[in-house]
């Protein structure tokens, strides 16, 4: 049995292991607890290629995109608009939607013009 993992480094650390489940659930953490330091691991995860289901989908490119929209961090912009090139998995292209929408509300509503 493997330690609990307790600090965000830990987390972010995770993400770049050979388990895929502790990868994805690394993911979903850093978006729960908005752990800013994270975005760019995240952005990198739109990327990854070693977790693909065999239907096609990306679960954890999915995850790091639901990430990065919990984030609403304007810097994850141009990998989320890449991530909507994907066109294997419609559902990743769908959560980088939503999160392009989140970070465009968040930004409009904290503009100050």
């Amino acid at each position: 049995m493997s330690e609990p993992i307790l600090t965000p480094v830990e987390v972010i650390a995770a993400l770049s292991g050979n388990n895929n489940q502790l990868r994805y659930d690394a993911a979903w953490w850093l978006g729960k607890h908005q752990v800013q330091s994270a975005y760019q691991v995240l952005c990198g995860a739109l990327l990854d290629q070693r977790y693909r289901l065999e239907q096609g989908g990306y679960p954890l490119r999915r995850q790091a995109a639901r990430a990065l929209g919990q984030l609403k961090n304007p810097q994850a912009v141009p990998g989320l608009t890449a991530a909507l090139d994907c066109t294997e998995d419609l559902r990743l292209r769908e959560a980088a939607i939503q999160a392009l929408a989140a970070i465009g509300r968040s930004k409009r509503d904290f503009s100050f013009t």
